[in-house]
């Protein structure tokens, strides 16, 4: 293998590499907010945070059938999907 080729198979995107490893740090931005149990208000609340509340992106993000984007996050004490413009 050639060294471009090598160079190139160890550049990652910087979502993708988000995507996958996770961890980083959010706080809730709107008064209140719903963590469901799934990427889409069609599923159950899990429970609410308020605004300031931190949480942290597990790794796993998905867009709902508007387009909107979903992230898995977790409290510490609860985890479940927040939309991504409700996050700072």
């Amino acid at each position: 293998m050639n060294e471009n080729m090598n160079n190139e198979l160890f550049e990652l995107d910087e979502e993708v590499l988000e995507l996958v490893s996770g961890g980083k740090d959010y706080k809730i931005k709107a008064s209140e907010v719903n963590v469901r149990s799934g990427p889409g208000t069609n599923f159950g609340i899990n429970g609410r945070l308020k605004k300031g509340e931190k949480v942290t992106y597990l790794g796993d993000k998905k867009k709902d059938k508007e387009g909107k984007t979903w992230l898995y996050v977790s409290n510490g004490k609860l985890n479940g999907w927040i939309r991504s413009d409700l996050l700072k």
